[in-house]
C-alpha cells in the first residue's frame, strides 16, 4: 500500500514509519527540510517535500497514494495544520478512494474522572477542544477514516513519562504532580500504537 505519512520524524510518526516500512508498505513521508528528508530516507521512506498547511499541495501529494497517516503535531498551529490536512484528505479521498488514519488523543473524550468511548466528545476545553469540529468533519465526510485516541504515549526514553520523571520534586525528593495522586492515566507504548 502506498501511504503518505505526516510527522515521520516525530515521536509517534517515526514509530509509524518503522512499522509501515517493516510491513512492506511504500511510505512517502511529508518533510519540510533536507535534514528531515535525509532522516526519513534512512528509515526506508521516500521523502516528499510538502507544506501541509497548503491544502492544494497536500491534496496533490495524496493524489497517487492509497492512504494517509496523519501523525504530525507541531507545537504551534496544530489546529490550523489539522484543518488543512483534513480538508486535503476530504478533497483527495472523498468517495472512499483512500483511507485516512488520524492520531488524536484521549483528552478528546474529556479531562475528568469518567471518560467513555461511546457518546459525544467532551474535549478538555483548554487543551484539545479545537479537535472536535475537525474530527467530526472528517468522520462525517465520505472518506474512509479512523481516528486513533491513544492515552499517554511513552517509549524509547521519550514522551510524557520523561516530563513526569524529570518533574519538580520536594526537598525530600518526592515527585510533585497535579492532583491528589488518585488520578489514573492510560499509557500506551509508542511501538504498540504504531502497530495499531
Amino acid at each position: 500500500m502506498r501511504t503518505l505519512l505526516t510527522g515521520g520524524t516525530g515521536f509517534i510518526g517515526s514509530a509509524v514509519l518503522d512499522a509501515l516500512v517493516g510491513a512492506g508498505h511504500d511510505v512517502r513521508a511529508a518533510v519540510r527540510t533536507n535534514r528531515a528528508a535525509t532522516a526519513v530516507a534512512a528509515r526506508g521512506a521516500t521523502p516528499v517535500e510538502a507544506d501541509l498547511f497548503d491544502i492544494d499541495a497536500t491534496a496533490a501529494a495524496l493524489a497517487d497514494v492509497d492512504a494517509l497517516v496523519h501523525a504530525a503535531a507541531p507545537e504551534q498551529g496544530a489546529d490550523e495544520l489539522n484543518a488543512a490536512v483534513i480538508e486535503a484528505a476530504i478533497r483527495a479521498f472523498g468517495g472512499g478512494r483512500g483511507r485516512v488514519v488520524l492520531t488524536s488523543g484521549i483528552w478528546i473524550r474529556g479531562s475528568g474522572d469518567d471518560l467513555r468511548e461511546e457518546g459525544a466528545l467532551n474535549a478538555a476545553p483548554d487543551l484539545v477542544a479545537w479537535r472536535v469540529p475537525l474530527e467530526e468533519r472528517l468522520l462525517a465526510s465520505s472518506v474512509d477514516a479512523r481516528i486513533v485516541e491513544p492515552g499517554v504515549v511513552y517509549g524509547h526514553g521519550r514522551g510524557l513519562v520523561g516530563l513526569i520523571a524529570d518533574g519538580p520534586r520536594t526537598p525530600e525528593g518526592a515527585l510533585r504532580l497535579i492532583g491528589d495522586g488518585s488520578q489514573h492515566w492510560t499509557w500506551v507504548h509508542v511501538d504498540d500504537l504504531a502497530r495499531l
